[in-house]
């Protein structure tokens, strides 16, 4: 009998794990739908001139993405051992300490963003400041993206990258077609959708993190992810070093 169970739970196990995998799939094929038709009708709505300083500012957007510092590559890579061991506590130490940090460097990039998006595009200060904004929701959606991937949550990602790729494209076209500024009407769609996104990320996390800063599993975090961010940020310089020019 106990063999018959434990048969009829790895069949149910492995059924949704299948389910769970599909729906992944389906969700970031979705995902590239919306991103390549935010990519096809974005021209429509700037000048020569204006698209350039968007592509500046998602540039910058996307070095933003980076400003954990290879924290949280850290925390995807030892979260899954210390909760298998049954370290939950050593575990829950690493989640929340690396959120804070987190945050605080999402607080800094923000900042930084400002400084970097007026200097190379002056023309648009105002869509500089709103990118400050967009770059700290970031940080917050992508470390709660991030959990839910550690704690192998794959269903609930699935609905939060198609969610968050609806609410970008959506809110960028609308902010384009309604605003006088255009680039500036596309930045705070990009805001409001990273901060819905990361709003509803959070939610499904089901997460209130402690006030905890461990700071010796963080420095062993930052040891482990630092490698890691440093061979996608060069990736990420190669592909984009040509567009500063």
């Amino acid at each position: 009998m106990d063999d018959a169970g434990d048969g009829q739970k790895l069949k149910s196990h492995s059924k949704l794990s299948l389910r769970s995998g599909f729906l992944y799939l389906a969700a970031t094929m979705l995902a590239q739908v919306f991103s390549l038709l935010r990519v096809a009708f974005i021209p429509s709505f700037l000048a020569p001139a204006q698209l350039g300083q968007w592509n500046l500012l998602n540039i910058i957007f996307g070095y933003g993405a980076n400003s954990h510092l290879g924290f949280l590559h850290g925390m995807n890579k030892e979260y899954p051992p210390l909760m298998i061991q049954g370290k939950t506590e050593d575990a829950i130490k690493l989640r929340d300490s690396v959120y804070w940090v987190c945050l605080i460097l999402g607080l800094i990039a923000s900042v930084i963003s400002v400084a970097v998006g007026i200097v190379n595009v002056p023309e648009n200060v105002s869509g500089s400041v709103v990118l400050a904004f967009a770059i700290l929701m970031q940080s917050i959606f992508i470390y709660f993206f991030c959990l839910l991937r550690v704690e192998g949550r794959f269903q609930e990602i699935g609905g939060t990258i198609a969610l968050s790729a609806a609410f970008g494209t959506a809110l960028i076209l609308l902010g384009m077609a309604v605003a006088k500024n255009s680039v500036t009407g596309g930045m705070i769609g990009l805001a409001v959708s990273q901060f819905l996104s990361a709003y509803f990320v959070y939610r499904r996390s089901k997460l209130k993190p402690l006030r905890i800063l461990d700071l010796k599993i963080l420095a062993k975090s930052f040891k482990i992810g630092l490698p890691i961010l440093l061979v996608g940020f060069i990736d990420m310089l190669f592909l984009t070093v040509d567009r500063w020019l």
